[in-house]
């Protein structure tokens, strides 16, 4: 078991598998820093540039560092049962032939492959937010497994849209998908919920997200506002300023639950005014002691695209504060809190900058270190991203 161990549990950092069309091979590529010899059993879907919607599945055993392969000359999606632990990056004639094959695939285990693949190209600054949210526009309308939209459309406004030159016009779009599949998707259905829940989130509406919460007239067939859908529209609205203090502690005594606590709190950290951001930020400091829950979901509700203007004065004092963290809480929460409230959104070189400098000292306590660095790496891909392509 030693070179299982070695590779595997021992060495950090995936490899990443790349095909290369005009060699025709799969090149196995281990982490610079932490160069390993692991063995990737997967399987390779290719499908004719001439039928995009027929696939053919051939078992792969990546075992050296280049592989010969024979495939079809379209679409070509390495490990499509994700069956191995590696970043899998398609090549460029595979993330435009996916535009004609994604709508056309059945097999929900190969679609969930390529879009695992176009995540990964995205990461790396490969693709750029406009040809995801293309891909999306043709491909996610067909898609019938509620995880299929959710997940993917979700990934679309947290990370896509985000990172795109002009956010509030991606996030529209990825609306206009939502909106689809719910008009698709049977009345009452999961997969009707799943793409509503994304339209709420990328909704910029003010007078529909209340008609919506009051369940009016256009509200799609099938469609119950309950607990939860209550609460994300609730949520949307703080966000874009659409309800007040007072408007959401009358929706807190109307249904007092768990559940509410938690979104009320979330929701009070997104109000676009300074006076929520300090109310949030004196919970992470634990000047205020909060429940473990609601501290998580205030510091979801902190940062906020376009809230710049009220959050870059905390980004400073992010990295400033967080080693006193450790007076006021430990373990797991500590964790939580420390990944939570990164000022994840600052993808500056400046940030970067803060988040080395402070990794850099030798006082930082081991589990803040390791929810930074995450984070930091994390930051880092956005800067690329945008860097790459222009915001």
């Amino acid at each position: 078991l030693t070179p299982f161990s070695d590779g595997w549990l021992l060495t950090a950092g995936p490899d990443r598998l790349v095909y290369d069309r005009a060699d025709g091979v799969v090149r196995r590529i281990p982490p610079e820093q932490h160069p390993a010899d692991r063995v990737h059993a997967v399987v390779l879907a290719s499908s004719p540039a001439d039928d995009p919607g027929r696939w053919s599945y051939d078992p792969l055993i990546v075992d050296v560092d280049e592989v010969p392969v024979v495939v079809h000359d379209g679409s070509v999606v390495l490990d499509n049962r994700t069956d191995t632990w590696a970043v899998t990056l398609p090549d460029e004639k595979t993330l435009t032939g996916l535009s004609a094959s994604l709508p056309l695939t059945r097999d929900p285990l190969l679609r969930a492959g390529a879009w695992l693949s176009v995540r990964n190209a995205f990461q790396h600054a490969l693709i750029s937010p406009d040809a995801v949210l293309h891909l999306l526009e043709v491909a996610l309308p067909a898609e019938d497994t509620d995880d299929g939209v959710g997940q993917t459309l979700g990934w679309a406004v947290w990370d896509v849209a985000s990172n795109a030159a002009d956010p509030a016009a991606a996030l529209a779009r990825v609306h206009q998908v939502a909106a689809r599949c719910v008009a698709g998707a049977e009345p009452g259905g999961s997969l009707q919920l799943a793409a509503l829940q994304i339209q709420v989130a990328a909704a910029d509406d003010v007078d529909v997200l209340h008609d919506w919460l009051a369940s009016g007239d256009s509200l799609p067939d099938g469609v119950v506002v309950d607990l939860e859908l209550r609460w994300r529209i609730l949520l949307r609205l703080a966000k874009l300023g659409g309800v007040d203090r007072d408007q959401l502690a009358a929706a807190l005594a109307e249904e007092t639950t768990a559940v509410s606590q938690v979104e009320h709190a979330k929701a009070l950290a997104a109000l676009p005014d300074a006076e929520a951001k300090a109310w949030a930020w004196q919970r992470f400091t634990g000047e205020v002691e909060v429940p473990n829950y609601e501290l998580e979901a205030i510091g979801l509700g902190l940062w906020q695209v376009g809230q710049e203007r009220l959050t870059d004065p905390y980004v400073a004092r992010y990295f400033d504060e967080v080693l006193a963290t450790t007076e006021v809480r430990s373990s797991q929460m500590l964790a939580v809190a420390t990944s939570i409230f990164y000022p994840r959104w600052s993808a500056t070189e400046d940030t970067v900058a803060r988040a080395h400098a402070l990794l850099g000292r030798d006082d930082v306590d081991s589990t803040i270190r390791r929810e930074l660095v995450d984070e930091t790496w994390d930051l880092e891909r956005r800067l690329a991203i945008r860097q790459a392509f222009g915001r």
